[in-house]
């Protein structure tokens, strides 16, 4: 069966169906509206415009009374009456006019403008950082209860169990790079030593108390360690005093070449190579010990000598 396309008049509704509230409930019904008849197309123009005029003026009705609500029941029944008389594509229209704008408008809106996506992101990335940059609040349940961090939050390696008070924290000048460095200046290092000489006598001052604390006490233990303290003093102290009989060696020998240049003896200065300066040191060293002492260190020195060789020595082979 072929149905006749005739222009359709306005559909009815029942007034417990329309409301203001379900204006929205049509919006999937735009695609039927009314469509003018191919026969008696002359005839219909007249009318369809002045339908849409009727509907144009309805619509405009209806959103007065939309926005301006429902005072009383006579102005609901009379605002039901109005929109008993509107069809579908002028609720689709009212929907379309002045329903908020859905969120599928609203991307494809941004999707036709790229370049407002890229600054919405890149908004939403800033304020993501922003809130990343801000402290995290730590609350707690009560001020016995434990802390509380996110588990996104790393946490500290470092647990001050114990934070001690700020106290001055001294300097010495011997251990300073900047002061004690062979690279910086000798001549520095030379005014340290000379202005820091009276330590060596607090050192030989301490090395007697130690050994007199050796002879009162009798537990082995306290007894080994004081012997290594007065070792490594003894030790410090003769380093000290070798290297500065070198400095000393270096210095003499520095200024001869110097006096022998200005007279004409030399054209050239002649350096000490660091052999020759410890064995001038080595003579000195000597030659300052006492008779006893001397005795004592070619003993000993004696002795290395013969333990050196009898290590060089093959060992005996067993007969077979």
């Amino acid at each position: 069966m072929a149905l006749k396309s005739a222009s359709r008049g306005p559909i009815r509704l029942r007034p417990d169906v329309v409301d203001d509230e379900k204006l929205n409930e049509f919006s999937h019904s735009s695609d039927y509206e009314d469509e003018p008849s191919n026969e008696g197309s002359t005839s219909g123009s007249g009318e369809t415009e002045s339908e849409s005029e009727d509907e144009s003026d309805l619509l405009e009705g209806v959103a007065q009374t939309s926005e301006a609500g429902n005072p009383d029941d006579a102005g609901q029944e009379s605002s039901k009456s109005a929109l008993n008389d509107i069809s579908f594509g002028v609720l689709a229209e009212a929907q379309e006019r002045y329903a908020p704008p859905s969120k599928k408008r609203k991307w494809s809106q941004n999707a036709a403008d790229p370049g407002a996506v890229q600054e919405d992101n890149d908004q939403k990335s800033q304020n993501r950082a922003k809130d990343m940059k801000k402290p995290n609040k730590i609350s707690r349940t009560s001020k016995h209860a434990p802390t509380v961090l996110s588990s996104r939050q790393q946490v500290s390696r470092k647990r001050d169990v114990f934070e001690p008070s700020p106290a001055i924290k001294s300097r010495d000048p011997r251990f300073d790079p900047t002061i004690m460095s062979s690279t910086f200046d000798k001549n520095t290092v030379d005014k340290a030593n000379k202005n820091y000489a009276f330590l060596t006598t607090y050192q030989a001052v301490e090395i007697l108390d130690l050994k007199a604390q050796i002879k009162k006490t009798k537990d082995p233990e306290l007894v080994a360690a004081l012997k290594r303290k007065v070792m490594s003093a003894e030790a410090k102290i003769r380093n000290a005093e070798a290297r500065q009989r070198e400095s000393k060696i270096v210095t003499e020998h520095n200024q001869k070449e110097r006096e022998a240049i200005r007279a004409g003896q030399k054209a050239k200065p002649y350096y000490l190579k660091p052999g020759e300066i410890r064995k001038q040191a080595e003579e000195e060293r000597v030659a300052s010990m006492g008779k006893r002492a001397r005795d004592k260190a070619e003993k000993r020195k004696k002795k290395r000598e013969k333990s050196k060789d009898a290590k060089n020595m093959p060992r005996f082979r067993r007969d077979g």
